[in-house]
């Protein structure tokens, strides 16, 4: 073998083993910079879990009025709306928008619309007409007075009655007033219609109202219900009389006929 083989495989061998060195310590260094990530179960954390969606809550009762549905035909008029909530079972009364729960104070309109609604379905259901008790008791007839003893014959002649000082109540003059006219002209039989009864008491208010001179009467509709006359114009519902001294009487008098038939 020649010197200069023996000095090549030399250099190979040295050149061979100092890159395996090199590289070595490259890689060893490398390892130390990055050291490799911890998994979830060296490190004692468990993964997170995504949140689900919320539960909704039960929705609270809406005891507001419902949107109100357009009427079947135009000549029809919403008078008032009847529901019953489930989970307390009152009683709700939706008046053209506005609600209210059986117990609740009623503004004057509500009250006459509810009234006169009542009164047309005690007829539909056939009530029983007041009895003889319910209605105001009649003023007791006037006694004839004797003339005085005289010594000379007086001619026979019609008695005077009595006149007795005018009572200070309104409501009992209108009733002796009510029972005179009855004894002159006879005693009318009584209304047998709601609309009837509640008018008798309308033109007794009336005659002492400074409204006298007007025609103010409540009749039976054709159609069954109620019909409120106002100078000769008709009306069908208590709404559709113009506001006024008119429409207060007649409110009164409803109010008034209820009255009576709760003693």
């Amino acid at each position: 073998m020649s010197v200069t083989f023996i000095f090549g495989l030399f250099l190979a061998i040295t050149f061979f083993s100092a890159g395996i060195a090199i590289g070595g310590t490259f890689f060893s260094f490398r390892k130390k910079d990055n050291p490799p990530a911890a998994s979830p179960s060296d490190s004692g954390l468990q993964p997170a879990e995504l949140p689900g969606p919320a539960r909704a809550a039960e929705p609270e009762p809406n005891l507001s009025a419902p949107a109100a549905a357009p009427p079947p035909h135009p000549d029809l008029n919403s008078l008032a709306r009847l529901y019953r909530h489930g989970p307390s079972g009152r009683l709700l009364v939706d008046f053209n928008g506005q609600m209210r729960a059986i117990g609740q104070d009623l503004s004057a309109e509500q009250h006459t619309a509810l009234s006169l609604l009542m009164l047309d379905i005690s007829d539909w259901l056939g009530a029983p007409p007041p009895t003889p008790a319910d209605l105001p008791p009649a003023a007791p007839p006037a006694e004839p007075v004797q003339p005085p003893a005289s010594s000379t014959p007086a001619a026979a002649g019609p008695q005077t009655p009595t006149l007795k000082p005018p009572s200070t109540n309104p409501v009992e003059a209108l009733r002796a007033m009510n029972a005179q006219r009855a004894q002159s002209v006879g005693q009318a039989p009584a209304p047998t219609t709601l609309a009837g009864r509640i008018n008798v008491v309308l033109q007794e208010l009336l005659e002492e109202s400074e409204l006298r001179r007007e025609k103010i009467e409540i009749r039976d509709a054709l159609s069954g219900g109620v019909l409120f006359v106002v100078s000769g114009q008709s009306y069908e519902f208590i709404d559709q009389v113009p506001p006024g001294p008119a429409r207060d009487l007649i409110q009164t008098a409803i109010k008034e006929w209820e009255l009576r038939n709760e003693r």
